[in-house]
């Protein structure tokens, strides 16, 4: 999130803006798509966004933590433009390549992470000595095993409820998955982990029933998994075990700075509660830990009835796919809604591209 990061992954991203020019053109995408309210009123919202940018850096300039011209950039080669690419509807052979890219591609990284850093294994990824010893231009930040093994356990979830895929592989994929979460320390993307278990468990049952047997099923073996990681030694769940004591004793520090950044945020929001009045959390000088005050922050009560517009349109017509070979497509965008109340950034292109492609493989014209 640095601007040595920023300037060290611009090869990359002008790629990827390229090629998404390159299949928007190439494939013709129809006027039917582009009409879509849904994605008239996602572009509004990427202009209101633009805006705030260009706003905090040239009309009002701001004393920012990193520099608007990088947010610009960063937003546009890793949303605005992306989206184009993402609004070519995919045909049932075309979403399953797509999905076992994504899958693949995101075990080739964890697996790559843990070769690399396999000496931390054994504890806590975020918070071990053996990450403080090294400089952060050697380090793959926490923060992409975290979402990475989201969005792979999203995957592998959906297989299983939906396409009926229980072959071991795909357990010991979950599994992958589940480690790199805990493995990263990052508390916010286990809870919407659970989250999107609860959500399709709900949507799979016929009855209450069955709702709780199978809630009592998945709570058994979070329970078996945390038993054995702390029988084996292993510290690797360290952040979650201080956060339960720091909680179970009362302590009222307990999650305090990220408590503090949103009071923050809110109280920002309360200076122009109508357009915003920042992009970033002035104390922190970085955004604020949740995707809806960071909206209401950036652009006001304005933008965030846009931005609550267009989820409110992408989860209907999401729900129409879940069955579909492009269900899995609506699994990874409501995890990062989840998340988005505990962290991420409405900045975040894990947000953007699978609801852009959710709404434009929809049947529903919206």
């Amino acid at each position: 999130m640095k601007e040595q990061s920023q300037a060290f992954t611009m090869p990359y991203r002008l790629l990827v803006s390229l090629f998404c020019i390159y299949v928007f053109i190439r494939y013709n995408i129809s006027k039917d798509i582009l009409n879509r309210t849904t994605i008239k009123i996602i572009f509004l919202f990427y202009v209101l966004i633009i805006t705030r940018i260009f706003s905090d850096t040239f009309i009002f300039p701001k004393d920012l933590g990193i520099s608007g011209m990088t947010y610009l950039l960063r937003f546009l080669s890793m949303v605005v433009i992306p989206s184009l690419g993402f609004m070519m509807p995919l045909n049932e052979q075309n979403a399953k390549m797509a999905k076992q890219g994504i899958k693949y591609s995101c075990i080739v990284f964890i697996l790559l992470g843990l070769v690399l850093y396999r000496d931390a294994l054994g504890g806590d990824y975020r918070s071990s000595q053996y990450t403080s010893s090294l400089s952060k231009e050697m380090l793959i930040t926490p923060i992409s095993f975290s979402y990475i093994g989201l969005s792979l356990f999203c995957i592998c979830i959906w297989e299983m409820f939906y396409k009926k895929n229980y072959k071991i592989s795909n357990f010991l994929v979950l599994a992958i998955s589940g480690f790199a979460m805990i493995w990263s320390g990052t508390r916010n993307s286990l809870l919407s982990a659970v989250l999107v278990v609860f959500f399709i468990t709900f949507n799979q049952t016929k009855s209450i029933k069955s709702f709780f047997k199978s809630l009592l099923i998945w709570l058994a073996i979070i329970i078996l998994g945390t038993g054995v990681l702390i029988l084996s030694g292993s510290t690797v769940i360290g952040r979650f075990v201080l956060l339960f004591y720091q909680l179970r004793s009362g302590d009222s520090d307990a999650g305090s700075s990220r408590l503090e950044i949103w009071q923050n945020g809110f109280s920002q929001f309360l200076e122009n509660p109508l357009f915003g009045s920042g992009i970033e959390e002035k104390v922190t000088k970085y955004v604020a830990h949740n995707l809806y005050l960071e909206t209401i922050m950036q652009t006001g009560m304005f933008g965030g009835v846009v931005l609550m517009i267009i989820l409110g349109f992408t989860y209907f017509n999401g729900k129409k796919l879940l069955s579909t070979d492009k269900g899995w497509l609506m699994i990874i965008f409501l995890s990062i809604v989840f998340t988005g109340m505990f962290s991420t950034s409405i900045l975040n292109p894990i947000l953007w591209l699978p609801l852009v492609a959710v709404n434009v493989n929809s049947k529903r014209i919206v």
